[in-house]
């Protein structure tokens, strides 16, 4: 089957050169037949010679045609004969059909651009559509970004959430296109692997009879058109893709002016609350809401001048006059304040403001007059006081010089019974009157014995001397039915 193939193949080529030839041998004889009737001109010889008609140049023009023409005819069937006896194993065609060679080059190497054409638009198209879904979601990205009704924590979910859109996208781009453009190279391989094993020679041999077998010419104009239209659809493609991509572009401005409208909006609005809030504290709410006399906005804010407090020296004049000041500073600062357009409950507080401002400074007046009252009252105390310390002290001096006699008399009596000391007053235990010697040194912790005679033993006491502050207390009795008394006689121990 594959030898008849071939047969048939050779047999075309082979009618198609006999009709070359025949072709090109007509065009030779119809040359120089039109050369010989340009040198012989029938019609001028037939007008010179009118009267010398004759058959004979008829003759011999119609018989030199029939020459020609039965030689053509005769040449053509030589060479159809010739041409039928060709052998399909000639040396020109030794090794492979050159037009089949010349044809299947030019369709491998068609066919291997065409691939790679293909393998560049869906390498293209799986860019575009990578790029498309990056744009996409940078987009989002930056409308999550901006948004300001929206947490970080929210914000993070949502970037987090379109991220997980943008890799399940790129995973089915990539599924998509992967074994498309994995077959794609295997062709194009395997059309390379084809080109290859074709010898070179045979090929470029194909290519000098391409003017012989110029067939190629037609399908090298129907590639051309398929190659236009191809590029044409691509060209659409494209127009199509970018006019898509404005318009997303166009659609995502205008969503992006839309947010950055509306985020305007809110800053805008959040800055008057931020500076004009239409709610306080707690606290405050009742403080804003509490109405103002408006005797105490009309008055005056009070001049602080000298006075008792000052003339004493419990206040000085010149902070008296910078209160003055600062309190008149500030009335001139709210009044530029009261001038400011502010809303909500701004106006309110510089109000309130400026009323507990002047209420504090008739407050701090009113708080000097009572101190000036009350420092005159004081004095008034003083000077009585005076009056009556100088009574006690009187008293004081006479009982001291009362209580000097009786201390006299006590040492006298000591001298006199040469005893150390006497215990004056024991009605307390832990705080004993006792009186020793000035001669005899005591210190904190010194121990006596309480003698009512001499051989009458009472008990121990013991000196606790703190802070200018001396007294004796009760160490033990011997008798606790026998108390220590009065003038009880007092021997220190020695230490």
């Amino acid at each position: 089957m594959g030898d008849e193939r071939k047969i048939e193949g050779t047999n075309s080529e082979v009618h198609d050169l006999v009709e070359k030839s025949k072709s090109l041998f007509l065009q030779e004889l119809a040359s120089e037949f039109r050369q010989r009737q340009a040198q012989y001109n029938l019609e001028t010889e037939f007008a010179k010679t009118k009267r010398n008609r004759s058959l004979l140049v008829p003759i011999v023009v119609a018989g030199i045609v029939l020459f020609f023409l039965a030689g053509a005819v005769g040449v053509t069937l030589y060479i159809e004969k010739k041409s039928r006896e060709v052998q399909v194993g000639a040396q020109a065609f030794e090794s492979v059909n050159l037009r089949e060679v010349l044809d299947t080059a030019k369709r491998l190497e068609t066919d291997l651009a065409n691939a790679k054409k293909e393998l560049e638009n869906l390498q293209f198209g799986q860019n575009s559509e990578v790029e498309q879904a990056r744009l996409v979601f940078q987009r989002e990205a930056e409308l999550i970004g901006t948004a300001t009704d929206l947490t970080e924590a929210m914000k993070g979910e949502r970037l987090q959430a379109a991220r997980a859109r943008l890799n399940r996208q790129l995973n089915a781009i990539q599924a998509s296109y992967a074994p498309r453009i994995a077959t794609k190279e295997k062709e194009i391989q395997q059309i390379q692997k084809e080109i290859d094993s074709y010898d070179a020679r045979q090929v470029q041999k194909a290519r000098e009879q391409e003017e012989v077998l110029n067939n190629q010419r037609r399908l090298h104009e129907m590639e051309m058109e398929r190659t236009v239209k191809a590029h044409q659809r691509e060209l659409q493609e494209l127009n199509q893709r970018y006019t898509r991509e404005i318009e997303g572009l166009k659609k995502y401005q205008q969503d992006l002016l839309a947010v950055l409208k509306a985020n305007h909006a809110r800053e805008i609005a959040s800055l008057i609350l931020k500076y004009n809030p239409t709610s306080v504290s707690q606290a405050a709410a009742p403080l804003l809401s509490a109405s103002i006399d408006p005797a105490v906005l009309n008055a005056r804010l009070p001049r602080f001048n000298s006075s008792l407090l000052t003339a004493e020296g419990l206040l000085d004049v010149e902070a008296l006059s910078r209160l003055s000041q600062k309190l008149s500073e500030l009335s001139i600062v709210l009044g530029e304040l009261k001038k400011i357009p502010f809303q909500n409950a701004v106006p309110s507080i510089i109000t309130q403001l400026e009323a507990r401002q002047k209420e504090v400074a008739l407050l701090y007046e009113q708080i000097l007059d009572a101190f000036n009252r009350g420092l005159q009252q004081k004095n008034a105390i003083l000077r009585s006081q005076e009056e009556r310390i100088r009574g006690l002290n009187a008293q004081v001096a006479e009982q001291s010089q009362l209580l000097g006699k009786y201390i006299y008399a006590i040492e006298q009596l000591m001298l006199t019974n040469r005893e150390q000391g006497y215990v004056l007053d024991p009605r307390e235990p832990k705080n004993l009157l006792v009186v020793v010697d000035k001669l005899r040194l005591i210190s904190p912790g010194s121990v006596a014995r309480v003698f009512r005679r001499d051989d009458e033993y009472i008990g121990k006491i013991r000196y606790e001397g703190e802070a200018g502050k001396s007294s004796w207390v009760v160490l033990e009795l011997k008798d606790p039915q026998n108390p220590i008394r009065p003038f009880d006689k007092v021997l220190v121990e020695e230490q």
